[in-house]
């Protein structure tokens, strides 16, 4: 049963993308565009008191679209704050220690191909990036980077004839050790 589940969640998608696409596959305002988003960022990094350490990120980026299935866009972001977390203590006095953790920033480079028509567009998202983080456990800095594929998908409103409304889910950086993920929004704007 869940199989034909996922099967029919497929179906639909590939429907929806199809529906959104027809009629206008119009090469919406190519050139330069340039934009800005806030995220939540998973790194992988687990409480001691429960759950996954969400990262809030912003980022900004440009890029060039040549047609519906030739652009390439950059991207650098950073964490808004450091996360405070627990972590399983072995001190003496029993106490429960804190740590921070934050992204000090990322830089990706995307092959960027969309499906554009007159209310939305459908976009991918294919690279690289780079990430440097920084935690701090008792008062020690432990600095950290981390390169890999980052890849991810994302859909867009068109606002105005120029302007955008994204939301997207990436997988920021996969490695062999470490996979991180973001989920966001943004705005574009195309020149």
């Amino acid at each position: 049963m869940t199989k034909l589940l996922a099967k029919a969640q497929i179906l639909i998608l590939i429907g929806s993308v199809l529906a959104l696409s027809q009629g206008a596959m119009a090469d919406r305002e190519r050139g330069v565009y340039i934009g800005g988003g806030l995220g939540q960022a998973d790194i992988g990094v687990d409480n001691f008191l429960g759950g996954k350490i969400p990262v809030k990120t912003a980022e900004l980026f440009t890029g060039y679209k040549y047609n519906n299935w030739l652009g390439l866009e950059v991207r650098m972001g950073a964490s808004l704050r450091d996360e405070t977390y627990a972590l399983d203590s072995t001190s003496p006095t029993g106490r429960i220690e804190l740590a921070s953790l934050w992204i000090n920033q990322y830089r990706s480079i995307y092959y960027r191909p969309e499906i554009t028509n007159d209310i939305a567009k459908i976009y991918g998202l294919i690279g690289m990036t780079l990430a440097q983080t920084t935690s701090t456990i008792k008062d020690v800095d432990y600095h950290a980077s981390a390169e890999g594929n980052s890849y991810g998908i994302g859909a867009g409103l068109i606002l105005n004839e120029k302007t955008y409304f994204n939301l997207e889910y990436r997988i920021l950086i996969e490695t062999e050790i470490d996979t991180f993920s973001i989920i966001g929004f943004n705005v574009d704007y195309r020149f």
